[in-house]
């Protein structure tokens, strides 16, 4: 199904040159098209977020959406939840994030809804680690970095986690606001987990679990926020 043609398309050989898709539409193109594709719409479904932060861009969530397969961020994604929640499906296994964050990418998470409700649920039974898990590239490498400006991140053991081994150091996390919370409370849960070298900015938002922050490297610089735990 193709919505439309893109201004300014043109036809040769018979086949469309330059297209404009809705994100939101099974649309299988011929292998042998060349053509640019320019997608438009709000995403509402699974498939339509996993092809969408496969390259730049901004883009606002428009219903719940539930992955049945983790996110792997290798581009730079800014995600609006607009009030909406990411969340894992009950079946989903992972000792890492819902989210993962790559070395040379970046995800930055705003809530443009008036209640700020949107959030990123990993799930209530630890059968998920994490909300979000960033992998760095070492020392040498550009770093993975995440920013929270609005909306929630839960996990039943860390809404944000690291790994200490040394080719994942080099992440830069950006807490300007949101709520980031660890819910098993009881059960050593965290806000945070920084077991690698890198960087916590955190101005704005509030922190929360059995612990906080834990950050067993790296560096932390706070200006602002609240951290409970």
């Amino acid at each position: 199904i193709i919505e439309e043609a893109a201004e300014g398309s043109t036809l040769e050989d018979g086949k469309v040159e330059n297209i404009s898709v809705n994100i939101n539409a099974d649309v299988t193109l011929p292998e042998n098209y060349e053509g640019e594709v320019e997608y438009f719409g709000d995403i509402e479904t699974e498939t339509a977020l996993v092809s969408a932060i496969e390259k730049d861009g901004e883009y606002k969530i428009a219903a719940d959406i539930e992955l049945s397969e983790f996110l792997d961020i290798y581009s730079d994604v800014v995600l609006d939840l607009n009030g909406h929640t990411i969340s894992a499906a009950s079946s989903m296994e992972r000792q890492a994030g819902l989210i993962d964050v790559n070395y040379g990418a970046s995800l930055t998470i705003n809530d443009s809804s008036a209640d700020q409700t949107g959030k990123i649920d990993a799930g209530s039974t630890g059968s998920v680690w994490a909300a979000v898990t960033l992998w760095g590239g070492g020392a040498d490498a550009e770093p993975a970095t995440l920013t929270i400006n609005g909306g929630a991140l839960e996990a039943y053991w860390y809404a944000i986690s690291g790994n200490g081994s040394t080719n994942y150091s080099n992440t830069v996390i950006n807490i300007n606001g949101g709520v980031i919370k660890g819910t098993a409370l009881g059960e050593e849960c965290l806000g945070i987990y920084h077991p690698q070298a890198g960087v916590i900015n955190i101005t704005g938002g509030e922190i929360s679990g059995d612990v906080g922050v834990e950050i067993r490297a790296g560096e932390l610089n706070m200006t602002g926020g609240t951290v409970k735990g």
